[in-house]
């Protein structure tokens, strides 16, 4: 499966291309009958199968305690079918290749730093679970197989790091969760290059983004610790965008 991550004006755009060896009819079943999402996609979903209806993106059977909507933007079987996922995009096109079925899936959304990595790793083991499902395939994944992706496309998109505000150097930190809010402000599981868990928290009245002001607590956004560490966020995609302006 191929991975790209195309960055204009603030959205970027995760396009992943994937060949399967069943029918477009076959893997449209796959990709939009909620009895079969159950078997790959990220969340529970529930909606009516028509242009305009609303989508209900249910985690908590997948032990988060989210609950987001959307609403069908495209429907055209078996070949188009896009909504809004909370405030991002998902679309799927299918065309016939060969003998089975290219799947085009695009997921756009404002930029937010660590996302297109931590994410574009999560799709791939989702669209791992689809060739799974549509090849009646019950070996277990890997579990490890999420962690090996991100570093991947860290690689390729660069890691988040916090630039100490005592002069302490520069900790490179990765997420582990998508972003929520700790008091009132934005805040991100994340794990510290030594291997350290903690939470990212934005100090109060700043935004998620590139030259916050951060402190990273122990513990989770469950159950926060004390600071470990505190400084300025560092973003390299935001960066290479203000090379390019």
């Amino acid at each position: 499966m191929t991975v790209t991550l195309q960055a204009d004006d603030g959205r970027d755009t995760l396009r992943f291309e994937r060949h399967l060896a069943h029918s477009p009819e076959r893997v449209w079943r796959a990709i939009t009958d909620p009895g079969e999402l159950e078997a790959w996609f990220p969340s529970a979903v529930a909606y009516e199968q028509r242009l305009g209806a609303p989508i209900e993106f249910d985690f908590r059977p997948r032990g988060h305690d989210i609950v987001f909507g959307g609403e069908v933007l495209a429907w055209d079987p078996p070949h188009l079918f896009a909504c809004t996922w909370g405030v991002d995009q998902l679309r799927f096109e299918l065309t016939p290749d060969g003998d089975g079925t290219l799947l085009v899936f695009t997921h756009a959304f404002a930029h937010e730093p660590g996302k297109p990595a931590r994410d574009g790793a999560g799709w791939t083991v989702c669209f791992e679970r689809l060739d799974a499902l549509v090849d009646r395939d019950d070996t277990p994944g890997s579990p490890d197989r999420w962690r090996v992706l991100h570093e991947e496309l860290l690689g390729r998109f660069g890691q988040l790091s916090v630039v100490s505000e005592d002069g302490g150097g520069e900790r490179g930190v990765r997420l582990t969760g998508p972003l929520r809010e700790l008091d009132g402000r934005p805040a991100v599981n994340v794990e510290a290059d030594d291997g350290r868990r903690g939470v990212m928290v934005v100090a109060e009245g700043g935004a998620f983004a590139d030259g916050a002001e951060v402190e990273v607590l122990a513990g989770s956004l469950e159950e926060p610790g004390e600071r470990i560490a505190a400084g300025t966020l560092r973003d390299p995609l935001a960066s290479a965008r203000a090379v390019r302006a």
